[in-house]
């Protein structure tokens, strides 16, 4: 029971085949774990600020980090060797995600102190900037890729800009345009995660529920009421 960061942890991840775990903290280092031993297998450092995001490719190949100092990384999860900069000067990343093929990264890219708020798909062969998904008036936050790779969903919003937009939104990747919004959360949308079964997309909020959409409908199909906000949610 040893202490993993000596700060707030502020993200989890395990590895798609669930042989490694990561973690993110506030400590300014991620680090990789074995789950079952509990053993610490890897340190990230570099930050100037805590992690604020990770996410595994399909393969376990690559971990991505992201940073409040403005950094995106990519590293070799098993491998030793230097960090890819996927970064873009003034841009905070508040959510990452592989897609299934792994063939693209995607990025929530917020300015700092701007009004500009991206989707970034960087092709991961060659840590190539491809396609910038405009259209977001808000914050954009947690993201994910629908199993078939065909949907990426994004949640919005903040609790501190007035007058802001919470909704989860749907990007088709082939041609990486925003498709839909889906509206009924009263708060920021903090993050989403597709069923790995059924057509179903769950986002979970600071309104204090997690909501039930079908895709690509966007039909409401249930609400899960909490006490508080909720940070994120899984199948």
């Amino acid at each position: 029971n040893s202490v993993a960061h000596t700060q707030r942890i502020n993200h989890l991840a395990f590895s798609p085949q669930g042989s490694l775990l990561a973690t993110a903290g506030e400590d300014r280092t991620a680090k990789l774990w074995n789950p079952v031993d509990g053993q610490l297998i890897k340190v990230f450092k570099g930050y100037e600020d805590g992690i604020a995001a990770l996410a595994f490719s399909a393969d376990e190949k690559w971990l991505a980090i992201s940073s409040y100092d403005f950094k995106v990384h990519l590293w070799k999860a098993k491998e030793e060797g230097a960090a890819r900069d996927f970064s873009t000067k003034n841009t905070f990343a508040q959510g990452l995600a592989f897609s299934p093929d792994g063939k693209w990264l995607a990025i929530s890219a917020n300015e700092w102190k701007a009004t500009l708020f991206t989707i970034q798909l960087w092709q991961v062969a060659n840590s190539r900037l491809v396609h910038t998904v405009r259209g977001f008036g808000e914050r954009v936050n947690g993201l994910a890729f629908s199993p078939d790779g065909n949907w990426l969903a994004v949640g919005s919003g903040d609790d501190i800009t007035a007058q802001q937009v919470q909704a989860v939104h749907l990007i088709y990747v082939s041609s990486a345009k925003l498709a839909q919004s889906f509206r009924g959360h009263s708060k920021a949308v903090l993050q989403v995660v597709f069923s790995p079964q059924q057509p179903l997309l769950a986002s979970a909020s600071t309104d204090g529920t997690v909501r039930i959409w079908s895709v690509p409908d966007g039909k409401l199909l249930a609400i899960l009421d909490h006490k508080s906000g909720v940070t994120d949610a899984a199948f």
